[in-house]
């Protein structure tokens, strides 16, 4: 091997070096707790938005549907208090 040769295969290392270096830098990012926590809330918040969103036209497409079912849960909700309260 010859010293150009040589001096080639060096700069390539050093090159493979700074981009370790890189790679590191940004997975150390990724994985820090923080920016875990940072994506979690992000998901969580984008797929309430979504849920929310989906549920609102689910109601506006069935009106009654809806309203039936909101009257049942409160009947649920009622009877269970007045099961509560004769418990006692």
């Amino acid at each position: 091997m010859n010293s150009g040769q040589i001096e080639s295969l060096e700069r390539e290392i050093e090159a493979t070096r700074h981009a370790l270096d890189r790679i590191l830098s940004a997975l150390q990012l990724r994985l820090s707790p923080r920016q875990r926590a940072k994506v979690a809330w992000r998901v969580a918040r984008e797929g309430s938005t979504e849920s929310l969103t989906a549920a609102g036209r689910w109601i506006r497409q069935r009106p009654m549907t809806a309203a039936a079912i909101a009257l049942g849960i409160g009947a649920g909700i009622c009877a269970g208090l007045i099961w509560y309260r004769r418990r006692s």
